[in-house]
């Protein structure tokens, strides 16, 4: 299996791609925009954004110089302001999506957030997000970037957070050692969703 690399310098295009390919289909998104073409569009600034905002704030993780999966880690005191999304390119995001989309994001960041502080009352770093270009997934990949990020934080008491709402990734994680939470359906456009763990 390939070194895992931790990005300071990158290709933002390329690793926002890989996002986007990996989870254009996920359930939350396709619901959030059910156009295709739209999607791919919005995902690809909105990831953008999001990688920028790991690189400052947390942390960046990829397979190679082929970036075959991206996973970004972020530390679990670390509240997503107003502030550190527009220095991590919120603005263009915005323009992109537009008012009621952004709406969306934000109601769905409102009801999960007070789920992670329900259940993470120590230390803990969160998966956000992590995703493997189809055309390498299932060559265990996502598993060797998460096993890899667990070993850095063993022997220090520190548990691993996550969010998924696709049921294909519950079975994955747990394999991984993650328990469920808690799972139900969001009032925002009724998706399922599971908040999961690993102490």
């Amino acid at each position: 299996m390939k070194q895992i690399l931790e990005l300071k310098k990158y290709e933002l295009a390329k690793l926002a791609k890989v996002l986007t390919l990996s989870l254009e289909k996920d359930p939350l998104y396709m619901n959030l925009f059910p156009d295709d073409n739209k999607r791919k569009k919005y995902l690809t600034y909105f990831f953008e954004m999001r990688i920028r905002y790991g690189l400052k704030y947390g942390r960046v993780y990829t397979i190679s110089d082929k970036y075959e999966g991206v996973l970004i880690i972020l530390p679990g005191e670390d509240i997503m302001t107003p502030l550190k999304v527009i220095k991590s390119g919120g603005i263009k995001v915005m323009c992109t999506l537009g008012k009621n989309n952004m709406k969306k994001l934000v109601d769905i960041l409102d009801y999960l957030s007070p789920k992670e502080k329900l259940y993470m009352k120590n230390k803990f770093i969160k998966i956000s997000p992590i995703g493997i270009n189809p055309i390498h997934q299932r060559k265990g990949y996502g598993g060797h970037m998460l096993k890899y990020v667990l070993k850095q934080i063993e022997g220090e008491n520190i548990s691993c957070y996550l969010e998924t709402q696709n049921i294909i990734n519950v079975h994955f994680y747990e394999k991984l050692g993650f328990k469920v939470l808690e799972s139900g359906n969001m009032p925002v456009d009724n998706v399922s969703y599971w908040c999961m763990m690993k102490k």
